[in-house]
């Protein structure tokens, strides 16, 4: 039930294309968010054409944004610890997106900012305390990432949770 929609334009010379995602959630659904963006590359048709397998890499650039779901590797009290030191490399060192990127097993290319703020997921309603309830960790689920194939054609200005 999760998927993706996307839209390509064109300004002057330049190809751009644009990907929101939703990926499968949960702890431990690495390989299903992996196998969601692998079928999203593959069977998202936009109107670019190309050998690439990937559709991401038919553009000049692409910003990649969405629910990817990836959680972080910790128990709450690991998380709890982390969070009342604003440990966030220690976050960011055990965040499965960043894993699975530097194993080269999902969104080949792609770059993100630099996350210097808490995670974003997941509030109690109506406060700014985590919802730890179970094994519900604090994670950074919603994320944007871009990549270009030429350097100066992207350029990140601010990245954060506000």
């Amino acid at each position: 039930n999760k998927g993706a929609v996307g839209i390509t334009l064109t300004i002057g010379e330049t190809s751009f294309m644009f990907i929101c995602c939703h990926l499968a959630a949960g702890q431990s659904a690495v390989e299903r968010r992996n196998q969601d963006y692998e079928r999203i590359e593959k069977n998202l048709a936009l109107n670019l054409e190309g050998k690439e397998p990937y559709t991401s890499d038919r553009a000049e650039a692409t910003i990649l944004f969405g629910d990817f779901n990836y959680r972080v590797n910790a128990t709450v009290e690991m998380m709890r610890h982390v969070l009342d030191q604003e440990m966030y490399d220690v976050i960011i060192n055990n965040d499965q997106l960043n894993l699975q990127k530097k194993a080269g097993k999902t969104m080949y290319g792609f770059q993100e900012g630099t996350i210097e703020f808490a995670p974003t997921y997941r509030f109690n309603k109506g406060t700014d305390e985590y919802d730890m309830v179970g094994d519900r960790i604090p994670s950074y689920t919603d994320r944007i990432l871009f990549k270009a194939k030429e350097k100066d054609t992207l350029r990140l200005i601010s990245y954060d949770s506000n």
